[in-house]
């Protein structure tokens, strides 16, 4: 039975929520940005360019930049043209999803095994020869792996026979085979490696570096490098004289930033869900003082949504929408003014208005964050026009603040 790609399963999945006013955490496929798109068609017309015979590529951003997304519209890019029957194949694999494993090597050579199976009985074996032998010395234990350990790999004699150093040789000659000098194009998109234990994290990059010269093999890695970079500073911090941003180097050939996006891509991002609860105000102030990540947009939309229809009593949308850009931008400052709305809003004028006669009652205890605050630029930009206003009345604003609670 042909198995479903992930684009297939995120699309279904898609379809499934549509009647939700809750934005999904999975990758935007149904209409991803121009910016986006551009980039990964270009990349996919590389990777499945016959002059192109080994290549590793970075997908770089921070946590919900668009990593995720990039790597399954990649997918599907790749798979719209080519499929097995043409000698292409993409395998994805999570590290996340096995970094309890004592080596997530293991887990790769089995996804592998697992996808081309069917295609060469000889892999599948000297792949589960190779898994037998990094497992050795090691107690491993498949858990979340959906294959059984007494099932799926070799009896230990036959380990013995063979050897440790043998079985690796041997995996490596037979993906070259497989590949066939580079005629078959054996695509693999590891993505959340970043979000791995450290140490293994740099094991899997450690030991995918001696294949990454074999003919057809294209590694596509989504990561913030500036965790990768954290990872080997650590480990090789004292003693050892190796630069992170040079271990990256040798590893990555092609380095690609997810593109940064603009108020207008947040903008139209927001008003294609179609949410019922969100207004072309509240749209329009989080595409300003949100940053301009779409995990962090969806994670402020619930919120207010859940808040919004819990409490439908309540008739200012702008207001609520920006005590929930408060709280999640600028939590601190959230914390002092609900507690203290009308100190915090005298004090406020004074200190806008170079006022250096602070006598007011509690000034002392707001000083060190008020200070703090009019300092920030961003923050007396959306305060001045988002709050201010409101603040002025004290008694509507404390039911609002209420329902969003504090830490």
């Amino acid at each position: 039975m042909e198995d479903r790609s992930v684009i297939d399963e995120l699309l279904i999945a898609s379809e499934k929520l549509s009647n939700t006013s809750l934005f999904q955490d999975i990758p935007e496929l149904q209409n991803p940005l121009s910016n986006v798109e551009s980039y990964v068609n270009t990349l996919a017309e590389e990777i499945l360019c016959r002059d192109v015979k080994h290549l590793s590529i970075g997908i770089y951003g921070g946590y919900g930049s668009g990593k995720s997304t990039m790597l399954a519209l990649l997918e599907h890019a790749v798979l719209s043209t080519r499929s097995a029957d043409d000698g292409v194949f993409v395998i994805k694999f999570e590290a996340w999803r096995f970094e309890r494993e004592e080596s997530l090597f293991v887990p790769l050579l089995l996804t592998i095994r697992e996808q081309l199976a069917s295609s060469d009985e000889k892999l599948y074996e000297n792949i589960t020869l190779a898994c037998k032998a990094f497992l050795t010395g090691l107690k491993f234990k498949l858990g979340i792996v959906e294959w059984k350990a007494n099932e799926s790999l070799v009896k230990e004699n036959e380990l013995k026979n063979k050897g440790l150093i043998s079985a690796s040789i041997n995996s490596f000659n037979i993906f070259k085979e497989f590949s066939d000098s580079g005629k078959r194009k054996i695509i693999i998109l590891v993505d959340d490696l970043d979000r791995c234990f450290p140490d293994k994290a740099l094991e899997l990059l450690e030991s995918i570096k001696s294949y990454l010269n074999i003919d057809g093999f294209v590694f596509v890695f989504a990561l913030d490098p500036r965790v990768i970079k954290t990872y080997v500073s650590s480990k090789y911090g004292n003693g050892f004289e190796i630069d992170a941003e040079e271990y990256l180097r040798k590893i990555i050939q092609v380095p690609i930033n997810v593109p940064l996006q603009k108020n207008s891509d947040i903008i139209k991002f927001i008003e294609q869900a179609n949410l019922s609860s969100v207004s072309r105000n509240a749209v329009m102030k989080i595409a300003k003082y949100l940053p301009k990540n779409f995990r962090q947009i969806k994670r402020l939309l619930n919120k207010f949504h859940i808040v919004k229809m819990s409490n439908q009593s309540f008739s200012e949308d702008d207001f609520l929408i920006s005590l929930v850009l408060l709280q999640s931008e600028w939590p601190e400052y959230f914390e002092i003014i609900s507690s203290n709305v009308t100190l915090f809003s005298e004090l406020w004028s004074k200190c806008r208005q170079n006022n250096e006669s602070y006598s007011v009652k509690g000034y002392q205890e707001l000083s060190g964050s008020l200070e703090r605050a009019v300092q920030d630029s961003r923050f007396v930009d959306f305060y001045e026009n988002n709050l201010y206003q409101f603040l002025r009345y004290p008694d509507t604003c404390e039911n609002y603040f209420d329902v969003l609670g504090k830490i």
